[in-house]
């Protein structure tokens, strides 16, 4: 599946691009894990820690590429069940009528996977704002120590 990544995160590009406030979302959900990295790099510079080590706190590439994977998954099964419909097809008028079939049914599935794409989405935003509640709060909580 590694050769078809790239066309199945183009397709999911298409998607996520189709919706204008889905759209807005990813972007918003990009910029706030951006924002989060850069947050992280400073506390890195400040603690005189090397920056070398910024991959193992850095979550933007991570929560984006999750994204990408899991919606990549319902790309997936979508080209699955229609594959899966040509090869029943033996006959040229059995082929026409389930090509017909398979096109209808792929439009009524790419509508289902399109609120499917923009529930995902949102779950993982909201996924990601509670983690940086909790980032935040436990940073709030850690006791400041004062050098005598």
């Amino acid at each position: 599946m590694d050769e078809l990544r790239p066309l199945v995160d183009s397709i999911v590009d298409a998607l996520i691009k189709s919706n204008p406030a889905l759209y807005d979302k990813f972007n918003e959900f990009c910029s706030a894990v951006l924002k989060r990295d850069e947050v992280v790099k400073q506390m890195l510079e400040d603690n005189k820690i090397p920056l070398r080590d910024l991959k193992y706190y850095s979550l933007a590439a991570k929560y984006t590429e999750d994204v990408y994977r899991r919606l990549g998954n319902f790309v997936i099964t979508a080209a699955r069940v229609f594959k899966r419909r040509q090869q029943l097809a033996k006959k040229r008028t059995i082929a026409k009528r389930i090509r017909r079939q398979t096109a209808i049914d792929l439009l009524t599935y790419s509508a289902k996977l399109k609120l499917d794409l923009e529930q995902e989405a949102m779950d993982v935003f909201r996924e990601y704002l509670e983690k940086l509640k909790e980032a935040e709060e436990e940073a709030k909580g850690e006791p400041e120590f004062e050098m005598e």
